[in-house]
């Protein structure tokens, strides 16, 4: 259930009041018993746009979603009109498999409200789907500038990295979102899993990927659109996060591809980033690591990272290092990422 807007101030406080009575009946399956206070709380007040969000909202978790889109409609010229209402017919096209519309609402929220780091998401969200995915990840970006602790648009971007021919990115966004997301269990488990795959991939490569950066050059034609001059930033970038990566694979010895040599291969990977000085320690991620590493947990750390999508392994863990893991629990628990600005970018 969304959260009750602060726009309802003009409501009368029987009204409000009303009106919570009818969420907590639909947060507990009463929509039908919702539906009705909530109408008789607009035949006294029918500009009430509380009232009204609510009864779409209601008329949207019982499956009339026709009913809920024309509220929706006629609420985009309410003058206490928030993003939340794009955002639920946004929702409500998709569900009804127009996504030309879905998108056209996203997007209109936008011109409306350029800020609103929900609507950005979706409409990252909405570009992986049409895999659009340079589009998804500008809109990532944009979400993570417009509130750099949304913990969702690190989930998206870092899944879509994680899939791509460039994963160092992915590691670097799955990080900070496992770092911000505490309570979404599958979502951390599909990250970590996805970490843990590239960190296999790179352990297993026969392929000499110091030599591959070693012969990359990029020139940056001033005269070319902003646009491709930015691209071609975004590639001096995955050359910096990437060669962290192929300098640690340096200090692997062929070991048995294990949770224990990925720890290894993990720290000698953040070791290179935070001593090598490549990326600069205004780097929300850089910022990040130093914090991990003088918090004295690295190592608990780095088998949360890699076993969260592995229970089973991390209990055995946990019950072999108890005392470990209840520090770095203590400490994470506390612990609040430096964001920034939410720029990564490595200069």
């Amino acid at each position: 259930m969304l959260l009750i807007s602060a726009a309802g101030n003009a409501t009368s406080q029987t009204s409000f009041d009303k009106i919570g009575e009818a969420v907590q009946l639909m947060d507990n399956g009463a929509i039908g018993k919702s539906i009705v206070i909530l109408h008789e709380v607009l035949e006294k007040e029918p500009d009430s746009y509380l009232a009204q969000y609510e009864l779409g909202y209601a008329h949207f978790l019982n499956k009339n979603y026709q009913l809920s889109i024309d509220i929706y409609k006629q609420l985009r010229n309410h003058p206490d009109c928030e993003f939340l209402v794009y955002h639920m017919l946004g929702k409500l096209y998709e569900r009804t498999n127009d996504r030309a519309k879905a998108f056209e609402s996203y997007q209109d929220g936008l011109k409306k409200f350029p800020d609103s780091v929900i609507l950005l998401n979706e409409l990252g969200n909405f570009s992986i789907n049409e895999q659009k995915y340079d589009n998804a990840i500008a809109y990532y970006r944009a979400g993570m500038k417009s509130n750099p602790s949304y913990a969702p648009c690190y989930y998206g971007i870092s899944y879509l990295y994680l899939n791509l021919e460039f994963p160092a990115w992915g590691i670097i966004y799955g990080e900070m979102y496992m770092a911000l997301e505490r309570n979404k269990t599958a979502n951390l488990q599909t990250i970590s899993n996805l970490m843990r795959k590239t960190y296999i991939s790179r352990l297993a490569t026969e392929s000499d990927s110091i030599g591959m950066f070693a012969d990359c050059r990029i020139f940056i034609d001033e005269s070319l659109p902003k646009e491709e001059q930015e691209k071609a930033f975004d590639r001096l970038d995955i050359m910096a996060v990437e060669a962290p990566i192929s300098c640690a694979l340096e200090t692997f010895k062929g070991d048995t591809i294990n949770t224990e040599a990925l720890c290894r291969f993990r720290k000698a990977y953040t070791d290179t980033i935070i001593q090598g000085g490549a990326i600069s320690t205004t780097n929300p991620y850089v910022k990040h690591l130093i914090a991990v590493k003088t918090s004295g947990c690295e190592n608990a750390y780095n088998h949360y990272l890699l076993l969260n999508g592995r229970p089973n392994e991390l209990n055995k863990w946990i019950q072999s290092n108890p005392f470990e893991w209840e520090a770095f629990k203590d400490w994470f628990q506390k612990y609040k990422p430096d964001m920034g600005d939410g720029s990564f970018s490595v200069y």
